[in-house]
């Protein structure tokens, strides 16, 4: 990855040569073309990407470049928009694969790049996507990031209404606007009940099933009812309604599931919150099973050190521990 690092600084050192320091915009613009192109683009309605991972982590280094450069040459670079959207895909790449340093970094100059393109209007999309993988990697973080990613998430929800707002004054409202303004009220509604605000989050995903039956359905994106169906299962989970819960898990595992392969992130997500209303619905070992498997693949997929491979290991241990299984409990 280091040579293609410097491939590109070469290139771009080439261009400047051959162009003049006066052309330092015209060479960014030049390599980023090249470099968009190479980078897979994210899903529009931002449903998870692990078919692209490879493909995205072997162009790591040129965004990186492209973004040390826009941060440090001088005279400043002007924003774009094709800048703006390979920084909210790298984003969403970097969260997906759980790194919240490198991702925070990235998502820091796209707020910066969004707001040097405030006067178009095309950029609140962007934006709201940026706002979004930011308020998700704030989460990741733990309790210190939590009211962070509050802000971040109202203001996605902010950025994709007032587009929706324009949009149907001159109606021009689109399903894929309407159903990315859903994923932000259900976004709205994970944060809080990572705040514990469980009742306070049920407006929110009530919003969002709204609008997606409005305007899709469970056949055309499962994986979004199968995510607004997981947290309704972990609401009725606070409420102790067990068997509402397991309904909810089942039903959000067989959508969210649909279509993602069996060693993805969200099988593995949709499947471990299935697990955990077993646990709380006293099945201790159709708990235990899932949890196994969710654990050995995301070892497999996503290594030993990331979150979500941690969060397996503690709920693995907790079983043993309620089973008294004091040895692998440790």
């Amino acid at each position: 990855m280091l040579s293609m690092h410097r491939a590109l600084k070469q290139h771009l050192i080439h261009l400047l040569d051959e162009q003049g320091s006066g052309k330092l915009q015209l060479v960014f613009e030049r390599a980023l073309s090249l470099v968009r192109r190479a980078f897979p683009r994210g899903d529009e309605l931002q449903a998870p990407t692990n078919h692209t991972w490879e493909a995205c982590e072997a162009r790591l280094p040129h965004v990186s470049s492209l973004q040390t450069i826009f941060e440090s040459w001088t005279p400043q670079l002007k924003a774009t928009m094709p800048f703006a959207t390979l920084l909210a895909d790298t984003g969403n790449h970097l969260w997906e694969r759980g790194l919240v340093k490198q991702a925070l970094g990235i998502m820091d100059t796209g707020e910066k790049v969004c707001e040097g393109l405030s006067h178009e209007s095309e950029v609140h999309t962007v934006h709201a996507n940026i706002c979004a993988i930011s308020s998700a990697v704030y989460l990741d973080i733990g309790f210190s990031g939590r009211h962070k990613a509050l802000a971040l998430v109202k203001k996605a929800l902010e950025l994709r209404q007032r587009r929706m707002r324009m949009l149907d004054e001159n109606d021009k409202g689109t399903a894929t606007d309407a159903l990315q303004l859903a994923n932000a009220w259900n976004d709205l509604g994970v944060i809080l009940i990572q705040m514990g605000e469980y009742e306070k989050a049920v407006p929110s995903f009530d919003e969002s099933l709204k609008l997606k039956n409005t305007w899709a359905s469970e056949d055309i994106i499962p994986w979004h009812f199968g995510e607004t169906y997981k947290n309704l299962a972990i609401v009725e989970l606070s409420r102790r309604n067990f068997e509402n819960a397991r309904a909810y898990a089942t039903r959000a595992t067989s959508l969210s599931t649909r279509n993602m392969g069996e060693k993805t992130a969200s099988t593995f997500k949709a499947k471990f919150v299935m697990a955990t209303v077993l646990l709380n619905c006293n099945d201790l070992q159709a708990s235990l099973l899932i949890h196994k498997e969710v654990l050995a693949g995301r070892r497999e997929v996503m290594g030993e050190r990331h979150q979500t491979t941690k969060d397996s290991f503690y709920a693995l241990g907790a079983i043993y521990e309620l089973r008294n299984k004091w040895d692998k409990a440790e």
